[in-house]
């Protein structure tokens, strides 16, 4: 709705990460007067990768020594699960490879209370291979396994997504007690810390109660990103209410908490590699759906940023990218001032906004010549 004054601005957040001063006596309002703030525009490039610090790390877990192995895949945008070697189904690959390769050379030699020598801790585990069932379109991982291993002693694959304020268990870092890599796996997800389990489906072949072959499998679609929108956030009150879980750092419950969310912006195409051709995000609103009215007289400065749906800020590919301006995003907002009718000794039937020689002669307020 537009109000009786009517600014734009037009801002750029690669200066001062988005924060504007504003000159106050054009930008403030008196009495009953009111104004209001819209989201016209929003464009950024899509300068983040899809695969990063917040959903990239995960776990295998010995059951046998009771012990968390670090898997992180590398960050970057993946336009495919498994086709080529720059899929993500490869770098997965490479990345339980690299945790394998290390928990071998750790294992110590004249220590089998930790595991074989030459072997991931649990027995006789050498190698997991990836696969990804087009299907069903989940991951698979089939543990190598030499000879036979007890029932009790296998490779879990294991997600946390636990609240900032809860402490991860021993062996896993907070990257990982908070990661989203459960939606990129399409595995079950750990959100108490203080109940783990096994996230992915198993199927055991055993022979004389012992297991001879193992397969582990998403239970669910797998994903080349966990980011559908950007949520636009400002400094100042907007009157808004969000889920505790779009902010990691809020408590679990069901009730409504403060937000600061001005706007949530889809990224429109659910095809990722779609996504990676244009590298761009675009709002453009034609009905006024992100007006706020505001509660203040007057604005002094406006800060707007951009985070993902945990109210993180977004990775970055680099350290420094977002410092020197290469995450930056433009909006055009809508400022209006609502200034409403003319306090006066008694209501007036007319709109006393209208010019006086457009009202009827009156020989009172609000009382027209009968």
């Amino acid at each position: 709705m537009r109000g009786d004054l009517t600014k734009f601005l037009f801002i750029d957040s690669a200066l001062d990460n988005g924060k504007v001063r504003l000159p106050a006596r054009p930008f403030s309002c008196h009495g009953h007067e009111q104004m209001s703030l819209t989201l016209i525009q929003f464009t950024m490039k899509r300068n983040f990768p899809l695969i990063n610090t917040y959903n990239n790390t995960f776990y295998l877990y010995d059951t046998k020594n009771q012990r968390y192995h670090e898997v992180v895949i590398q960050g970057g945008c993946y336009n495919s699960f498994d086709t080529g070697s720059e899929s993500l189904m490869s770098a997965i690959q490479t990345a339980i490879d690299v945790t394998i390769a290390a928990a071998i050379a750790a294992v110590p030699a004249n220590n089998p209370s930790v595991g074989q020598p030459g072997h991931i801790p649990t027995p006789n585990v050498t190698a997991i291979a990836v696969g990804y069932d087009k299907v069903l379109r989940c991951f698979t991982f089939v543990p190598t396994i030499t000879g036979t291993i007890a029932a009790d002693n296998t490779i879990e694959i294991r997600c946390f997504h636990v609240k900032n304020n809860s402490p991860p268990p021993a062996g896993v870092s907070r990257n990982g007690a908070t990661s989203d890599v459960h939606e990129i796996l399409g595995l079950k997800t750990i959100f108490d810390a203080a109940s783990p389990f096994n996230c992915a489906g198993v199927e055991n072949t055993t022979s004389s109660g012992s297991i001879t072959a193992t397969l582990l499998y998403g239970f669910y679609p797998a994903s080349l990103s966990t980011l559908d929108s950007v949520y636009l956030r400002c400094d100042f009150d907007v009157g808004n209410y969000e889920s505790p879980h779009l902010d990691v750092s809020k408590l679990d419950t069901d009730e409504l908490q403060h937000s600061f969310i001005f706007a949530k912006i889809p990224i429109s195409s659910s095809n990722e590699s779609e996504l990676e051709a244009h590298r761009l995000i675009v709002y453009e609103d034609t009905n006024d759906v992100y007006q706020k009215m505001l509660p203040m007289k007057s604005l002094g400065h406006l800060q707007f940023y951009v985070t993902d749906k945990r109210n993180r800020k977004l990775a970055a590919f680099a350290k420094g990218q977002e410092e020197f301006g290469q995450m930056h995003f433009d909006l055009v907002m809508r400022w209006d001032k609502f200034i409403g009718p003319k306090e006066m000794e008694h209501e007036s039937m007319y709109d006393n906004r209208l010019p006086p020689q457009l009202l009827p002669k009156t020989y009172g307020y609000g009382q027209p010549r009968m």
